[in-house]
């Protein structure tokens, strides 16, 4: 990303690349099972809202896909270690397959985590992805970041969370995935 800002800010083309890029990774989230591969066509999405934000090419363009970019960074790496520590410790790949967890901080950084990347009212990430997606306020492609935050909601595995007379899946974590997980939860808070 920083590369193509540093080489290709203000290029035009750009905002159509971002688009293909949020509608064809729209297609495959809402199709996937994988945990991690959910997790991938996710980020695509928002490389995506980030190259129409470089298309614009304007101070505040830059400024607020740079402000996204660390932010998808942190939420990011907090749900790949949440995804990881359940894929280490339970076997369960596919989101199908997930059941309630018992563990408090997996679930506080999760629910931190989804919460930053959907971008609920009062987070970072609604603030940042508002202003990139108010770049495109009276054109079409307006549409392209709500389309994002859509999918987004989704194709999460909500069902199976909330499902009532399902049995908890008791995690435990190690001492080096907990203070990750605290340690980027705190930051993420912060921010």
């Amino acid at each position: 990303i920083f590369l193509i800002l540093k080489l290709f800010s203000g290029l035009f083309a750009l905002k159509y690349i971002g688009v293909l890029m949020i509608i064809y990774a729209s297609i495959k989230a809402l199709q996937e099972n994988s945990i991690l591969r959910l997790l991938c066509y996710l980020s695509i999405m928002a490389m995506g809202l980030m190259l129409m934000g470089i298309s614009i090419g304007s101070e505040a363009a830059i400024s607020s896909v740079i402000y996204y970019f660390f932010i998808h960074i942190l939420y990011k790496a907090t749900l790949s270690i949440c995804s990881a520590s359940v894929i280490d410790t339970t076997g369960i790949i596919d989101c199908s397959d997930l059941k309630k967890i018992s563990n408090n901080i997996i679930v506080i950084s999760a629910v931190i985590g989804i919460a930053m990347m959907i971008s609920l009212p009062g987070t970072s990430a609604l603030q940042t992805k508002s202003a990139i997606s108010h770049l495109f306020s009276g054109d079409v492609f307006y549409l392209a970041p709500i389309l994002l935050s859509l999918v987004t909601v989704y194709s999460l595995p909500w069902t199976n969370c909330f499902k009532k007379h399902v049995a908890y899946q008791r995690l435990v974590l190690n001492k080096y995935a907990q203070a990750s997980l605290i340690f980027l939860s705190f930051i993420l808070i912060c921010v």
